[in-house]
């Protein structure tokens, strides 16, 4: 909904402040982050980066290759390394939450530029895995269920690999199909597992 990255990434240059963020959000943000600094091992790639995402809304990052969009991302799901800042979604601090928390306790899912789906494996079972951390397999069962009943396309073809699926399902030209398809299932993944936000990572390219 509003991000404020400083664009010559040195703490203090926002260009838009914090309490801007705030107004735009509204009063209680889905999710908020507050002077960010992050990366890799030794090397920092966010420095000082607030961003707020509204409840209900989406929040787009658009910048050229290496400007930090997919670290923002990982840092938000725990894959890279925080150095100070802070993380909250409805309010509750996920800075420190590894990866399986944020997707077990805080329901963050989170779709991969590529290769989140298991290729090997159906349909169905794709979907079944998204919803594993649900309380009981039945749910796991349920949700999947509703995810089919609302794509016939994708339901007719719930036992086939997910690596062999055809551009049936959008009317993709056939180059596009395997991207499109995997990026669609990645996303019902997610929907299975009852998330409360959901992270895409270059859309445009995995064909979301």
């Amino acid at each position: 909904m509003a991000a404020a990255p400083a664009p010559s990434l040195e703490k203090g240059d926002a260009s838009v402040p914090v309490a801007e963020l705030d107004r735009l959000a509204g009063a209680s943000p889905l999710l908020a982050i507050d002077h960010l600094h992050a990366g890799y091992g030794r090397m920092e790639v966010l420095r000082d980066i607030s961003l707020r995402v509204a409840r209900g809304r989406s929040l787009c990052l658009v910048g050229p290759n290496g400007a930090g969009k997919s670290t923002v991302l990982n840092a938000i799901y725990g894959f890279a390394r925080i150095l100070s800042g802070g993380i909250t979604l409805s309010g509750g601090d996920i800075t420190k939450l590894p990866p399986s928390e944020k997707l077990k306790t805080a329901r963050l899912a989170y779709v991969l530029q590529r290769g989140s789906v298991f290729p090997d494996m159906t349909v169905e079972e794709n979907l079944l895995m998204g919803g594993y951390l649900l309380d009981r397999p039945s749910e796991a069962k349920e949700a999947a269920e509703a995810v089919l009943a609302r794509y016939p396309a994708l339901k007719a073809r719930r036992r086939e690999r997910a690596r062999v699926l055809s551009a049936e399902l959008g009317g993709a030209p056939i180059a596009q199909a395997d991207l499109a398809v995997e990026a669609e299932v990645e996303h019902l993944f997610a929907t299975a597992l009852k998330a409360k936000m959901s992270g895409l990572d270059h859309p445009g390219v995995n064909g979301a």
